[in-house]
């Protein structure tokens, strides 16, 4: 069996999320808002676990940012579905955890901003 290399293809560091953060996304599909646990983040994109029983597409939609104990949010980020995967295999009923990656869109100069001041306040170590 040949040992492929494995190539990070990422152009940001990423940072786990202290407990708490929360990702809200309100998906481009006939759907009710996504909410998830913030897995991790960097300045181009984010990582959220998420109950489901089927992904998003990958039509641009958007996501919110969310920490309840610091009071901040941060909506209207615009994203593209990258990866999405089943987390386990016991699933909740027809419900299953997942992992959803999202790229972040173009930014506003504040959206920037914002989630650098999300990681600074919220990230907790280098992924």
């Amino acid at each position: 069996m040949s040992e492929e290399k494995v190539v990070d293809r990422r152009r940001h560091k990423r940072f786990t999320v202290k407990t708490g953060g929360l990702a809200l996304l309100s998906p481009d599909w006939p759907r009710s808002t996504l909410v998830g646990d913030i897995l991790d983040i960097s300045p181009g994109g984010i990582a959220f676990q998420y109950v489901g029983d089927e992904p998003p597409r990958e039509e641009v939609c958007e996501v919110g940012l969310a920490c309840s104990y610091s009071r901040f949010y941060l909506g209207k980020i615009p994203v593209k579905a990258v990866s999405d995967f089943s987390m386990a295999n016991i699933p909740f009923g027809s419900l299953v955890p997942r992992r959803l990656s999202l790229q972040f869109g173009e930014l506003t100069p504040d959206q920037s901003s914002g989630i650098e001041e999300y990681i600074k306040d919220h990230g907790m170590s280098l992924v």
